[in-house]
């Protein structure tokens, strides 16, 4: 029997449908970063999860104040801007039923301020949902079906970090049905997009970015995606935006390695550490806050 990857096995068990995960789901080890404390307050079912070590980003000597800056008033991609998250440590958003008329997210997070709509889940943690979620929410919380215990999710998750890291700053994990998938074709402009996504970086004195794309495996022998072409066109949009050039992000960006292996496709970028330096004091002098990043 060929031997097949813990995401490929977490996608065959995606395959037959709902009720409980099978034993041939297979999670690697991976050292614990701040979204695995966050992980049983979020009902089981997402499709789409991010996380974020807010704490991290905000002590790294090079990003550190960029991050303050960001937090204190965040994007509202990340949290709503009700919520600000200059205090806060961690958060974790996971989105429910993408790409559907239904659709839902639950943020949860550390620390910060608490708003007076959040869910209070005791200690220092709170959520923000939709009034229909606040009983899920609220069950996870007390021992009820959640993400700690969804092993197909937690395998996708697992499998862009690499065994090797000890933290990670920006985690992002997503198993999405055909709507979700349509949707993300057309936003990105492509004909296709991935069924499987897991996204691993983190920051130190360099950025590290690894990304891992597939579909659902077809056998033993499967066909190029039909996405694939789109990764390097991606990639290269991406390189060819302004206000990263401006940065001097260009470079390392449109070099961004791109391989097909048999589990799927992986995308490595790195920022060594003097252009990360030069990155950040660009973005203040830009910001009209001018400083020496150590």
């Amino acid at each position: 029997m060929r031997w097949r990857s813990p995401v490929a096995l977490a996608m065959i068990a995606a395959c037959g449908g709902g009720g409980r995960t099978t034993s041939t789901v297979l999670v690697p080890e991976r050292t614990a970063t701040a979204g695995d404390a966050l992980l049983a307050q979020l009902p089981a079912g997402a499709e789409l999860l991010i996380e974020i070590d807010l704490a991290r980003l905000r002590a790294n000597p090079v990003v550190g104040t960029v991050a303050t800056e960001l937090l204190v008033a965040p994007p509202e991609l990340v949290v709503a801007a009700a919520a600000p998250l200059g205090d806060a440590s961690a958060l974790a958003m996971a989105a429910y039923r993408v790409g559907t008329p239904d659709a839902t997210t639950i943020t949860v997070v550390v620390g910060g301020e608490r708003p007076a709509e959040a869910i209070d889940l005791g200690g220092d943690r709170w959520a923000l949902s939709v009034e229909g979620d606040v009983a899920a929410v609220l069950a996870a919380n007390d021992g009820g079906p959640s993400l700690a215990g969804d092993d197909r999710l937690l395998a996708v998750r697992a499998w862009a970090m690499p065994a090797a890291a000890d933290a990670a700053s920006l985690r992002l994990t997503a198993r999405l049905p055909t709507a979700a998938r349509a949707q993300l074709a057309a936003a990105l402009g492509i004909a296709a997009a991935p069924a499987v996504v897991s996204v691993w970086g983190d920051v130190a004195d360099d950025l590290a970015v690894v990304v891992r794309l597939a579909d659902e495996p077809a056998g033993d022998r499967r066909p190029e995606p039909p996405w694939l072409p789109a990764i390097g066109v991606l990639r290269d949009r991406v390189a060819a935006d302004a206000a990263l050039a401006a940065l001097g992000l260009a470079r390392p960006i449109a070099g961004a390695e791109i391989h097909r292996d048999d589990d799927g496709v992986r995308v490595a970028i790195l920022i060594a550490p003097g252009r990360l330096r030069r990155a950040v004091e660009r973005w203040r002098i830009q910001r009209g806050s001018p400083g020496v990043v150590p």
